[in-house]
């Protein structure tokens, strides 16, 4: 490979993992939609206690979270926890659709010494192609509108954006199933970087025999890979197991275990906060962060202003979240001494 070559991956790469500011507010973690028998209060406690069991895997990032015994209690009570709640008619018959209460769910979590992952999450790119006796199938834009409709739904059901490639003639001229089906990591970085992701997920489900597929997948994310194949089954069952386990692998990095009583305060400096409405914008953002267990105006400097903020548990589970956000941009690469942190408002 010449030097050239090398230097436009690397700078791929670095924008990449660098552009943590297209990451995605998960505005729906605390709802979900379940089955319901019917709209009997024995039906609606049954099918409350599946919604409440979907958010915590959402929330907590992890698939075993619901069988935890620490939540045995609460999903006995899922119904108290519920903000609201509605029915509705779908294809496959009546469902129940439920918004939990998200302090009251995350207070229980904090409790229980898991983690929880916080809203702001990054976005994915995924490139999957689809490998049978008829030769390789990008899934995206046209192609294959079933298993797109697969992703979405086990993307939403693990709190995942994910999206993927448009297939246009810029990714066509650019990509080809070889390229994914290869792991082939140099055009599908260069083509990933007009979708301003995050992540990059790369996966090839290939058939074994009628109706049985297996997956091979690579997960690419801040200059670091993570590969896996996912087991065998319908290509429905291995396309959202490959799913499942970035959900386990972005939770692995991201949710945070906030113990009972383990606190830290920080200064938070921020600039370029020039009018009454970057100061409500930067107030209701700080209010909304997990790790933020309270925050207050020290004083003002012309475009600066100075914060207090009270974290729930260590530093660095701050600044993981506010890396994750589109709204603040660190001005310094590490914290200043003192737990001073530094950053500037994005237009």
């Amino acid at each position: 490979m010449n030097q050239g070559v090398m230097v436009c991956i690397f700078a791929a790469l670095l924008a990449l993992s660098s552009r943590a500011g297209w990451a995605v507010e998960m505005i729906d973690l605390y709802e979900a939609e379940v089955p319901v028998a019917d709209q009997g209060a024995a039906a609606r406690a049954v099918a409350s206690r599946a919604a409440l069991a979907e958010v915590l895997v959402k929330v907590t990032g992890s698939a075993a979270a619901p069988a935890q015994p620490q939540f045995k209690t609460l999903l006995q009570q899922a119904e108290q926890a519920m903000q609201r709640y509605g029915y509705r008619t779908a294809e496959t018959g009546p469902t129940l659709q439920v918004s939990f209460d998200r302090q009251a769910i995350n207070q229980r979590i904090y409790d229980a010494g898991l983690p929880v992952w916080d809203r702001e999450r990054p976005r994915i790119l995924l490139w999957l192609v689809l490998e049978d006796g008829g030769g390789r199938t990008l899934v995206g834009g046209a192609n294959r509108p079933e298993i797109q409709v697969v992703v979405q739904e086990r993307a939403q059901r693990r709190g995942l954006p994910v999206s993927l490639p448009k297939l246009d003639d810029e990714d066509q001229n650019a990509v080809n199933s070889v390229d994914v089906g290869g792991q082939l990591s140099e055009p599908l970085i260069q083509a990933s970087v007009r979708y301003h992701a995050d992540a990059i997920l790369l996966g090839r489900v290939f058939s074994i025999a009628p109706e049985r597929w297996r997956g091979q997948w690579s997960l690419r994310q801040g200059g670091s890979s993570t590969h896996w194949e996912a087991g065998e089954g319908s290509l429905a069952e291995v396309v959202a197991a490959g799913l499942n386990q970035v959900a386990e692998n972005m939770a692995q990095r991201y949710a945070l275990v906030l113990k009972p009583g383990v606190s830290s305060v920080a200064t938070l400096v921020v600039d370029n906060v020039v009018n009454v409405q970057d100061y409500a914008r930067l107030s209701r953002y700080l209010g909304g962060l997990d790790p933020v267990g309270g925050v207050a105006v020290e004083r003002v400097e012309g475009a600066r202003v100075v914060y207090r903020v009270q974290v729930r548990g260590e530093l660095q589970g701050l600044t993981l979240s506010l890396a994750l956000g589109r709204v603040l941009t660190p001005v310094a690469a590490v914290p200043a001494s003192g737990n001073v942190l530094q950053y500037r408002l994005a237009p």
